[in-house]
């Protein structure tokens, strides 16, 4: 996995440019913005390329969830070494919400998600 579990993936190719996406992302802090698209259309690099961009400004963090993630006990692992539990305001990216399809997994990142600190941002 090119980058590990908790960095995003490296951007090994030029990006097709998206400027509507690029600026509502750049307009979402304190939202939760979901990337919704067939596989292979690009959502990955786009979150990479947002939190590369994003990680230059503030502490962004970063999770690729994988079909291990289907275990609740590995998810909340994953979850809680990716992003800090005491923080005022997180700014996250998710990549691989579609591997989650375990019911109770899918139940446990709509809990993290929904339980946000305020003014967080996050991008999945």
């Amino acid at each position: 996995m090119p980058g590990g579990r908790y960095q995003p993936p490296r951007l090994i190719e030029a990006l097709v440019p998206r400027p509507g996406l690029v600026a509502q992302m750049a307009a979402a802090e304190g939202r939760l913005v979901l990337l919704v698209g067939p596989a292979g259309s690009g959502k990955t690099m786009a979150l990479a390329d947002h939190h590369r961009q994003v990680s230059q400004r503030r502490a962004a963090h970063w999770l690729t969830l994988s079909n291990e993630d289907n275990d609740p006990a590995a998810l909340r692992r994953h979850l809680e070494r990716a992003f800090p539990a005491d923080a005022i305001a997180i700014v996250g990216f998710v990549d691989g919400l579609d591997r989650i399809t375990d019911p109770v997994a899918h139940g446990l990142i709509e809990r993290f998600l929904l339980g946000l600190p305020p003014q967080s941002s996050f991008f999945a």
